[in-house]
Order: C-alpha cells, then structure tokens, then sequence
C-alpha cells in the first residue's frame, strides 16, 4: 500500500486542524507500533522505510498504521 488519496485527506484535515506538530507525532507513533524488519537479505527500496533510529520497517505496515492513528485523531469521541 501507497501513500493514497484517503491517506492524503487524512494528513490534510489534521495539518489543517490540529498542526504539523500533531501531524508529525502521529507519524511518530505509528512508527513505534511497527516490527523492526531483519534485513538479512538486500530487498526493494521501495519496500522498506528507515526510522530516525535506523532501523527499518516494513512501508506497507507503516502506512497501514499512519492511517490507523490519522482515523483517530479524527473520530469524535
């Protein structure tokens, strides 16, 4: 999974709403539910996202969990 137009209008609405501040510590978060990939073996670029540690994980889990904490920051209560 890509970045996708749900994705986009998520990120747009809490920028707008709530700060790139928020914005970015929902990236943060969903960061930090994610499984750090062993990479024993050299894989697609495009397959991987590296974290401000180093480590890397896998971008469709990423995205899957940004989506998860976006959905949150904008669901009443």
């Amino acid at each position: 999974m890509a970045w996708d137009d749900e994705l986009d209008e998520l990120a747009t609405y809490v920028k707008a709403h709530f700060g790139t501040e928020v914005l970015k510590d929902a990236g943060r978060r969903a960061l930090a539910t994610l499984t750090t990939l062993d990479l024993a073996e050299p894989v697609d670029a495009e397959e991987v996202i590296e974290g401000a540690n180093g480590n890397f994980y896998d971008v469709d889990e990423f995205w899957e969990a940004v989506r998860r904490e976006l959905r949150r920051l904008v669901t009443p209560q």
